[in-house]
């Protein structure tokens, strides 16, 4: 998992080791921009939040390319998303 905000991924980072249904070492959040991420290996599914009325008021455009380009094992495939 990729979240900008510190709060977020703190609690994000809570949640995950608190699950009961998560093995250890299966989700791993990583604090900072997806673009400017780097993974230790692509990732099996991309959850976006998309905020706005239009997906180009906060340059999701080019955040969701560069997912496809760089972090997404099957980028093109329906099931690899959850917009939310």
């Amino acid at each position: 998992a990729i979240e900008a905000s510190p709060e977020a991924a703190r609690l994000a980072r809570k949640a995950v080791s608190q699950a009961t249904d998560v093995p250890a070492g299966v989700v791993e959040v990583i604090e900072g921009f997806s673009t400017a991420a780097t993974l230790p290996e692509k990732a099996d599914l991309a959850v976006a939040e998309i905020v706005g009325s239009i997906a180009s008021e906060e340059g999701l455009h080019a955040t969701i390319r560069d997912a496809q380009a760089r972090l997404l094992k099957r980028p093109f495939e329906e099931s690899s998303w959850i917009p939310c």
